[in-house]
């Protein structure tokens, strides 16, 4: 038997909780991803392969996420997610600088990251009318969204954290 084996029970396949996932359980940990909505033989055979096999279990539908989560070419690092959060609360380059303790160039270089990460596309229609068509901020929170990197609850939580840093330096907190 395993000597710290975890079994996970979960109702999402968000990519923003099975990153959270690989940081909670320590390495070399046998543990099992499941959906909520599997069948009872789906988790008894799961419980089997952790504890009895010492086997990780990763449901199929989370699979993918869990793989793309990983992956450095795709994934998000620490610094690229905390700048997709900062930009999902509409923060300004200026105002993430401050908050992350960075350079404006910094914060560019991060948002350039995170833009190739999630394949926002810097094809543009421009017209003399109204500029360029699209927002490459609001794309990527799109496309986070689409993917699962955010959602409405967690975003929730980090505007408490927000509200928190602006408290410092005397700003009214968000409604």
């Amino acid at each position: 038997m395993p000597q710290h084996a975890h079994h996970f029970l979960v109702a999402f396949s968000d990519e923003v909780y099975v990153q959270e996932l690989h940081k909670i359980v320590p390495p070399q940990t046998v543990y099992g991803y499941l959906l909520k909505n599997c069948t009872d033989e789906k988790l008894v055979s799961a419980i089997q392969a952790v504890v009895q096999d010492e086997q990780c279990v990763i449901d199929r539908e989370v699979r993918g996420v869990d793989s793309r989560s990983q992956n450095k070419i795709t994934g998000l690092s620490d610094a690229e997610y905390e700048v997709l959060i900062d930009i999902a609360l509409g923060l300004t380059d200026q105002a993430i600088a401050a908050r992350r303790f960075l350079s404006r160039r910094g914060v560019t270089n991060r948002l350039r990251n995170l833009y190739d990460k999630l394949e926002v596309s810097n094809d543009q229609i421009e017209s003399d009318e109204w500029g360029t068509t699209f927002s490459l901020r609001a794309r990527a929170i799109r496309l986070a969204f689409k993917r699962g990197l955010i959602n409405a609850q967690l975003l929730d939580e980090e505007e408490v954290h927000l509200d928190h840093w602006l408290s410092r330096y005397r700003l009214d907190p968000l409604d």
